[in-house]
C-alpha cells in the first residue's frame, strides 16, 4: 500500500491518483489511535471536465471512507483525490489519512 494522504487532523486534499481502464485501484482509510469514531470520514472525489472557459479542478464526490466503509474499489477511469475536512472543528481527536494499492498518486 502507498500513502495517499498522511494521517492528520487538519483539512487537506491528497495528491491526484489516476485510475486507468482495466486497472482498478483500492483506497482505504488509515487512523491513529486504534479507534475510528463513527463521525470521522474522508470523501473520495473524481475530477470532472470543466465547463468551457472555466478552470480545471472540479470534483464530484463518488464515495466516503469511514468506519462503516473502510475501503473502496475505484474502477472508473479518471483522476481522483481524497479530501479530509478539519477534524478539530468537529471535535474529533483521531488522526485519519488514506492509502492506495496503486503508486499512480506518488
Amino acid at each position: 500500500m502507498y500513502e495517499l494522504l498522511a494521517n492528520g487532523l487538519t483539512a487537506a486534499d491528497s495528491s491526484a491518483m489516476t485510475v486507468v481502464p482495466g486497472t482498478p485501484v483500492t483506497v482505504a482509510i488509515t487512523y491513529d489511535p486504534a479507534f475510528l469514531p463513527r463521525n470521522a470520514f474522508l470523501d473520495v472525489l473524481l475530477e470532472t471536465v470543466a465547463p468551457p472557459g472555466d478552470n480545471p479542478g472540479h470534483y464530484v464526490k463518488v464515495g466516503r471512507l469511514s468506519s462503516e466503509t473502510p475501503a473502496l474499489l475505484l474502477v472508473a477511469p479518471g483522476s481522483y483525490i481524497v479530501r479530509r475536512e478539519n477534524l478539530v472543528e468537529r471535535e474529533i481527536a483521531t488522526n485519519i489519512g488514506a492509502v492506495t494499492s496503486s503508486s499512480s498518486g506518488q
